[in-house]
């Protein structure tokens, strides 16, 4: 449909892209705009990954909001807008999976020459509640950073309303069962009746099982095709499936989600 027109009219984009991006147009179709800005706003996290521990950020003026998987320079714009209620919400995020911190805050680390320059490099600094020292970014455990960069940069989209689409590959990678499964409640929760839409991604059992049915989709892969099963277009299916009693992950691993209603 053609707004300003009021017609609808015949168009065929390439047969490898898609519509939405080719017919991109804010006079003539803007339902396609919220689309666009939703696309637009997606933020992928692979949590197998360092999530940002391995990068530090030289001088306070550099530390801006240019790079959204920069945890140090994430945390620095949200203690700048929001102050202590920002650090506030990450360090009881964090206690909720079972790290209890005291302190949360941005300390230059070192220095060095950045384009023959004097540089001071700045990270993340941590105090734990039953540890009387301070952990510096990059001695943080791999799990724990993981986490802690995670909360940084949803705790930013919460508090500022941005409207986004969050993508998690290996959720809980590197984290103990009873801190994956606090984990996986706590972003369900977060993100429940917020502008935050929330994709996470797994092969992991424990996982799995810490994750109602209601929230999976389920993929099965064709040569250039894809079906996903989920709780709106295989609602019977599901419900079926919990009358038996067996695990979430038998669900997938048992190929129950192919069996016919």
């Amino acid at each position: 449909m053609a707004s300003e027109l009021n017609t609808e009219i015949n168009f065929q984009p390439p047969p490898n892209e898609l519509a939405v991006v080719t017919r991109r147009d804010a006079i003539q179709h803007p339902f396609l705009e919220k689309l666009y800005h939703w696309g637009k706003s997606a933020r992928y996290f692979r949590f197998g990954t360092p999530m940002g521990q391995d990068h530090l950020a030289f001088s306070d003026n550099e530390l801006n909001f240019k790079n959204f998987n920069q945890a140090v320079a994430i945390f620095k714009e949200g203690k700048t807008e929001y102050g202590k209620a920002y650090v506030q919400l990450i360090k009881e995020d964090l206690k909720k999976i079972g790290y209890e911190l005291e302190e949360v805050t941005i300390q230059a680390v070192g220095g060095g020459v950045h384009f023959e320059r004097p540089k001071v490099t700045y990270g993340i600094q941590i105090k734990e509640k039953y540890l009387d020292v301070i952990t510096s970014h990059h001695h943080i455990s791999t799990g724990m950073f993981r986490a802690l960069s995670l909360f940084i940069q949803l705790n930013y989209s919460l508090l500022a309303s941005l409207p986004s689409c969050i993508i998690i590959d290996d959720i809980g990678e590197g984290l103990d069962y009873s801190r994956s499964s606090a984990l996986m409640n706590l972003l369900i929760n977060k993100t429940k009746n917020t502008k935050i839409q929330l994709i996470m991604s797994t092969n992991d059992r424990f996982v799995m099982n810490a994750v109602p049915l209601e929230y999976w989709s389920v993929i099965q892969r064709f040569p250039h095709k894809a079906m996903i099963y989920n709780y709106v277009n295989s609602k019977a299916l599901f419900d079926k499936f919990e009358l038996t009693g067996l695990s979430n992950f038998d669900f997938f691993s048992s190929n129950y989600f192919l069996k016919k209603d």
